[in-house]
């Protein structure tokens, strides 16, 4: 790993007197004792920190400290050069790559300020970010890279609105830290051999499907097996037919939790979805934009007194019109497939805690149900860069969670079945783009070898972003 941030930007800035003058000192002496700057390592050295990061304009790391908005220029340069020292390597690689940006505090370095149509810090750093990921595409091409190259990008949460401007804009119910849609449905695009340019999809797929998606794509198969030799649970479906439009998604359903929930606070089931938790609907109650950020995901908890509401998610995508039971139509019907498929989580659960009970802490049910249901909340966030060949060796800190099977899964195995190049890279930050698809949507994008990379402001709001890119 190369210039690794373990924390969200925000942490950067508890220790610096300019921004909380009122923070008690010993407070503030603790923070700068704790909090890490930028990381580095290898699987044969132990971690150790290039420079501290801070909320300044500040670009000295020969004296030890870089600002927030130089950051993501290292990590930029570390990607690129990671790419220029594995090109002619004989074995596949595993790149992982998250800039800082646009986690808030937005502070883009001074080459993007007011390059935006609107001028704001928020709007200056995905111009910035953009361009970024742009001459990671370019170098990839200039490399010949291209040829046996997939790359992907999404972000980890729905817009946090609560923060407005400075992260993140949804057109969708609800914000960060509810189970409605502008939680947690996040865009991704997908780029590579065999996608075709400018072909979108709306099927379920979320962000723990990139796990069999990369074994499909390097020609290898997942373990049936844990080391302990007993079976192995994926909450992962191979997205390879939608990505090359020869089929659909096999994921039908999706479960969405909240940080204290030990079952889901609303299910989807293809297009129908039923909400049990109702937290953050005292600043939103009729779907409109306007968040208060106290009554917001912060907000009092609220769970419906008998039954879910019920929403149509392709006639209704904001999430407006409960069709449970009134004068257009009934739908209680819809309550059979849910019982059903939380039913079977419940059972996949259950038996996986039993596996686990010899050397899981007994945090209940909650993180084992969370975790197999692919809506992780409030993960630390690490800027992992370069990995070795073939193997992942930075994995994103989840203080509040366990990692999930697909987390833990040794890459390893994928470069050493397989003589082609995997490259996986991932970038950025918090609070999420914008998707304008009926379901947590992947919009794909390719083109032809050479093609020129847009290195320009993206046309959709973004919040935070993940690049994951696939050479196989």
């Amino acid at each position: 790993m190369k210039y690794a941030g373990l924390s969200h930007l925000n942490a950067y800035t508890y220790g610096d007197p300019t921004w909380f003058p009122d923070m008690d000192p010993e407070l503030r002496a603790m923070f700068n004792k704790v909090t890490k700057g930028a990381m580095s390592g290898t699987t044969s050295e132990a971690p150790h920190e290039d420079f501290k990061i801070n909320g300044q304009y500040v670009d000295t790391p020969d004296k030890g400290v870089v600002g927030i908005p130089f950051f993501d220029e290292y990590v930029e340069k570390a990607a690129l050069d990671y790419l220029e020292g594995h090109t002619h390597a004989d074995r596949p690689f595993f790149m992982s790559v998250n800039f800082m940006k646009v986690h808030q505090p937005n502070m883009p370095a001074p080459e993007f300020q007011l390059k935006s149509p609107s001028k704001t810090k928020f709007a200056d750093s995905i111009v910035e970010n953009d361009t970024r990921i742009g001459r990671i595409m370019d170098k990839v091409r200039s490399l010949g890279l291209d040829t046996n190259t997939y790359v992907f990008w999404t972000t980890d949460n729905g817009a946090w609105q609560d923060v407005y401007p400075d992260a993140g804009y949804t057109p969708f119910r609800g914000t960060k830290g509810t189970v409605r849609e502008g939680g947690a449905r996040v865009p991704a695009l997908a780029w590579g051999p065999g996608i075709k340019p400018g072909s979108k999809n709306s099927d379920i797929i979320g962000g723990l499907d990139y796990m069999a998606t990369f074994a499909a794509l390097a020609g290898v198969k997942l373990p049936e097996n844990d080391r302990e030799g007993k079976p192995i649970i994926f909450d992962s479906y191979d997205m390879s037919p939608v990505l090359f439009g020869k089929g659909q998604s096999d994921r039908k359903s999706w479960f969405y939790f909240t940080e204290d929930e030990l079952s889901p606070g609303a299910v989807r089931v293809g297009r129908f979805k039923a909400v049990f938790n109702l937290r953050g609907d005292d600043g939103q109650p009729t779907g409109g934009l306007a968040v208060d950020s106290n009554l917001g995901w912060k907000g009092s908890a609220k769970y419906v007194a008998t039954v879910p509401q019920i929403f149509d998610l392709w006639q209704d995508p904001q999430e407006r019109y409960d069709i449970f039971m009134n004068n257009y139509t009934e739908h209680t019907w819809t309550l059979v497939t849910f019982n059903e498929d939380v039913k079977a989580l419940m059972q996949r659960s259950i038996r996986r805690a039993r596996r686990k009970a010899s050397h899981t802490p007994a945090r209940s049910l909650f993180r084992i149900m969370r975790d197999s249901s692919g809506f992780g909340r409030n993960s630390k966030k690490a800027n992992w860069v370069s990995a070795a060949d073939g193997q992942l060796i930075g994995e994103r800190p989840r203080e509040d969670r366990q990692r999930s099977a697909a987390e833990r899964v040794d890459l390893h195995q994928l470069s050493q079945k397989q003589p082609s190049r995997l490259l996986v890279a991932t970038m950025s930050a918090a609070a999420s783009p914008v998707s304008f698809q009926s379901g947590p949507a992947i919009a794909r994008i390719g083109g032809p070898p050479g093609e020129k990379c847009h290195a320009g402001p993206i046309t959709v709001g973004l919040g935070g972003s993940a690049v994951n890119v696939l050479r196989s």
